[in-house]
């Protein structure tokens, strides 16, 4: 459980919202989303030696007292600022998600979305938000994601019909096959 884990390493609700909104609108699904920000911030709480160093010597204190004072965020772009200069990103990203899992996301979140991440947590902090619920409410209201539902449920819906009838379909190209032929 993602909640529990974010809440033992003082992470705040918003902030795990945030990122599961970034990650989601960049088309993680839902489930993997969970996964990945619960494998980071494990990943903080129980670094490999490696991490740990990494982690203090760019943070200048173990990444449990960043957390407190600078929230998942801070540390976040901090760290995605500082792989954003080296010049393998996600090698340097890895030194500190070593976790298959959680570089998966903090991937995503690094890639010029530490901005994007910024303004969901403000959407969501001046929402009222107190439930991944209602985040994911107040994101589906966007026009943007309004037609991007709108698009996938037409798709599925032709998918579906295209799937039901195929029978039909091939009797019918079958034939006009036919009568090509003749």
């Amino acid at each position: 459980n993602v909640a529990s884990i974010a809440s033992s390493a003082g992470v705040r609700f918003e902030e795990v919202a945030a990122a599961m909104a970034v990650l989601t609108k960049n088309g993680v699904r839902t489930q993997r989303a969970f996964t990945q920000i619960r494998a980071a911030i494990i990943g903080m709480l129980k670094p490999t030696s490696e991490a740990k160093k990494a982690f203090q010597d760019l943070l200048g204190t173990p990444v449990e007292t960043a957390i407190a004072e600078k929230g998942f965020l801070g540390v976040l772009r901090q760290v995605s600022e500082f792989a954003a200069k080296s010049a393998t990103p996600t090698t340097t990203l890895a030194k500190f998600f070593p976790n298959t899992r959680a570089i998966s996301g903090i991937a995503v979140i690094a890639k010029n979305n530490v901005k994007e991440l910024r303004q969901e947590l403000d959407k969501i902090e001046n929402s009222g938000a107190k439930t991944l619920e209602d985040v994911f409410k107040i994101q589906n209201q966007s026009i943007a994601r309004q037609f991007a539902i709108l698009k996938n449920t037409v798709l599925n819906t032709l998918n579906i019909l295209v799937f039901n009838s195929r029978k039909t379909i091939t009797a019918i190209l079958s034939g006009l096959d036919k009568w090509i032929v003749k």
